[in-house]
């Protein structure tokens, strides 16, 4: 796979947190772009679980498939609000174009 460096302004990321007694937890936050670095903006959701199972990579292919459905649904959902308020933005540009170029 070759990296083109290309990413969007908003995303996901997934962090793994050591809990008491042999658990742990993977987390996932909405992330923003900030710069050249990504700032955390909310916990969209998290998953505990033995150490021994994330170790062993075992889980069902259920437990799998239900992490990587929230990961699409949220991926989905941000990009619908993001291009929705684009268009907003867009639009609130408009009228204001025209009333420059009239002025002028």
């Amino acid at each position: 796979m070759r990296d083109d460096q290309e990413r969007g302004s908003t995303g996901i990321v997934a962090s793994l947190v050591v809990r008491p007694r042999g658990r742990v937890r993977v987390v996932f936050d909405d992330v923003e772009r900030s710069g050249s670095s990504w700032r955390t903006l909310r916990l969209y959701t998290l998953k505990e679980m033995s150490s021994r199972a994330f170790r062993e990579l075992k889980v069902n292919e259920k437990q799998l498939a239900e992490v990587g459905f929230a990961l699409l649904v949220r991926l989905a959902a941000v990009e619908k609000l993001s291009s929705s308020l684009r268009k907003k933005a867009s639009n609130r540009q408009r009228p204001r174009q025209a009333q420059r170029r009239r002025k002028a």
